[in-house]
């Protein structure tokens, strides 16, 4: 069953997390997300997990939400 949940926010996801990258992919579909694969102005969060990079480092630059997993996981 697909909810709107998200409402149409993009997502990006960097560094290691607790389940595989295509399972974040198949939640934030699910509830009516979008994923980017990169980082750019258009983006709504970057979920972060540990070892971030580059990607961060660029979200702050433009002034993009980063939040954790478990701030994910309280959106759905």
């Amino acid at each position: 069953m697909s909810t709107k949940k998200l409402g149409g926010q993009s997502f990006c996801i960097t560094g290691k997390l607790s389940m595989p990258r295509n399972e974040f992919q198949k939640l934030i579909k699910e509830n009516g997300g979008q994923f980017a694969v990169g980082v750019s102005s258009k983006l709504d969060h970057l979920i972060c997990g540990e070892d971030s990079g580059s990607k961060r480092d660029k979200a702050e630059s433009l002034g993009i939400s980063i939040i954790s997993e478990e701030e994910f996981m309280d959106m759905l």
